[in-house]
Formats: C-alpha cells, sequence, structure tokens
C-alpha cells in the first residue's frame, strides 16, 4: 500500500515538474516576444519623436518667416502710404 501510495505520489509530482517547465518555457517565450514589440515601439516612439522635433523646429522658423513678411508689408504699407 506504501509503495502504491509513493508511486502515485512521485507520478503527481513529476507531473508537477512536467507542468512547471510548460509554464516556464511559455513564460520565457512570451517574455521574448514582449522583449521584441517593446523594442520596436520605442524605435517607432523615437522616429515620431524625432519627426515632431523637425516640425517643431519647421513650424517655429515659419512663424518666425511669416513675422518677418508681415513686418515687411508693414513698412512697404506705410512707405506707399506716405507717397500717396
Amino acid at each position: 500500500m506504501k509503495s502504491a501510495y509513493r508511486s502515485v505520489m512521485f507520478y503527481i509530482g513529476q507531473k508537477e515538474l512536467e507542468m512547471e517547465f510548460k509554464l516556464n518555457k511559455i513564460v520565457g517565450q512570451c517574455r521574448q516576444k514582449c522583449e521584441v514589440m517593446q523594442e520596436k515601439f520605442t524605435e517607432k516612439l523615437e522616429q515620431v519623436h524625432t519627426a515632431y522635433q523637425k516640425m517643431a523646429k519647421r513650424c517655429q522658423m515659419m512663424e518666425q518667416e511669416i513675422e518677418s513678411l508681415s513686418k515687411d508689408k508693414q513698412e512697404l504699407q506705410e512707405k506707399f502710404a506716405e507717397k500717396s
């Protein structure tokens, strides 16, 4: 009886170890997939951030250009008003 009990307990222990091994393997695979996805997301985020910085700089330059053109327009209008 003790022998049968020990055999059953050993079998259960082996099955638990087998399940734990499979679970750890699956967790490892999921972790790898998550790391790869995180790297891709980080890379994409860096690209978006760089593009945003370029556009912000471009907008700033365009605002300066608009300001400069507005000043030129105002000066020309003043000169034209003086001549009229």
